[in-house]
């Protein structure tokens, strides 16, 4: 009975720990260290977001951090296309919130880029994190909501100035 019942925690701890590359969302920078090592290159950017590439389980990481926490990354293999399997790993460990499920948005296809929406509730649009898979780049990104109304708010600044 005992035995039944420690296999799937077994299971379960196994996987959360065997691919520590595929989450980010709401990190600190130790914790991004912790988990893929020194930073490759780090930089300070002009918006006061602090950006690092990774390298890690066979992937370049690119992390985004706002008031020190990832507001963004990007997971790219430079060597083979990603797996739908491998799309649907960086959501789960991506869902800032246990609550909330990803939501399909669309594919665009003169692109071929697939967007989803993580959400409270399905059946509502309001939005919590987005991901994009840029096929032609093989990288899949994903960020808050939070950070895309800051990179859509300082955009419409840089235009207004113009």
């Amino acid at each position: 009975m005992v035995k039944n019942l420690l296999w799937p925690l077994v299971v379960i701890a196994g996987l959360s720990l065997s691919n520590p590359s595929k989450a980010a969302l709401g990190w600190t920078w130790d914790e991004c260290q912790q988990h893929w090592g020194k930073a490759l290159f780090s930089e300070r950017l002009p918006d006061g977001q602090l950006k690092a590439n990774f390298a890690a389980h066979d992937l370049l990481i690119t992390v985004w951090l706002t008031e020190d926490k990832v507001s963004r990354v990007a997971y790219q293999d430079p060597i083979r296309q990603f797996s739908t399997t491998e799309i649907v790993t960086f959501q789960k460990a991506n869902a800032i919130r246990p609550t909330a499920d990803w939501v399909f948005a669309g594919k665009d296809e003169s692109t071929q880029n697939y967007t989803w929406e993580l959400r409270e509730n399905p059946n509502k649009t309001d939005s919590i994190a987005s991901a994009i898979f840029v096929a032609k780049e093989n990288t899949f990104f994903v960020f808050t909501e939070a950070d895309n109304q800051r990179a859509k708010d300082e955009t419409t600044q840089e235009a207004s100035g113009l």
